[in-house]
């Protein structure tokens, strides 16, 4: 079950493709999956250069993917 809570992005990352070995490619497939909707492409701006998300943040995401 996932939990609501503040996630750095490599955390966030790792949830959403956990059988990924090589972050930076699971970190480019995050941001390709954020892109499928507008709403993710407005979401994954705003959060540009942050290494940590916020409860808030996290639930943004979460309100565009759905949970990992």
């Amino acid at each position: 079950m996932f939990e609501l809570k503040p996630y750095s992005r490599k955390e966030l990352v790792s949830l959403y493709f956990p059988e990924s070995h090589n972050t930076k490619s699971a970190s480019l497939s995050f941001r390709r999956l954020l892109d499928l909707s507008p709403q993710g492409t407005a979401v994954r701006i705003s959060l540009l250069r942050r290494r940590h998300l916020t409860k808030a943040e996290v639930a943004r995401i979460i309100d565009v993917l759905g949970e990992p």
